[in-house]
């Protein structure tokens, strides 16, 4: 799954890819993993994203990170963001940089 963690990809493509039922990509991913195959999903493109901020190029933004970990609603991505890690991007890319956390 990390060959799509930064497409748009839904759970007909996943369907697709697999050649298997609804059903038994659950259960396989539940027994595997213990989450869904979207959840795992999430988890995989969250630490791409965490990866690129704390290791930004010059032209990193918390935008341009969002998109290029197949997140396409940057606000939705930031709080997605903010749950699983407990700082919002923007945080982590200044950490990245280098700068201090604002007093």
């Amino acid at each position: 799954m990390r060959v799509f963690r930064d497409k748009p990809i839904t759970m007909t493509d996943l369907l697709q890819v697999c050649q298997c039922s609804r059903s038994v990509l659950f259960v396989v991913f539940r027994n595997a993993r213990d989450n869904s195959p979207m959840e795992f999903l999430t988890e995989q493109r969250l630490q791409h994203a965490r990866e690129l901020l704390l290791e930004p190029d010059a032209h990193s933004s918390v935008t341009i990170v969002a998109l290029e970990s197949g997140f396409t609603h940057p606000s939705r991505f930031t709080g997605i963001y903010r749950r699983r890690f407990g700082e919002n991007p923007s945080q982590g890319l200044r950490r990245g940089r280098g700068f201090p956390f604002p007093a």
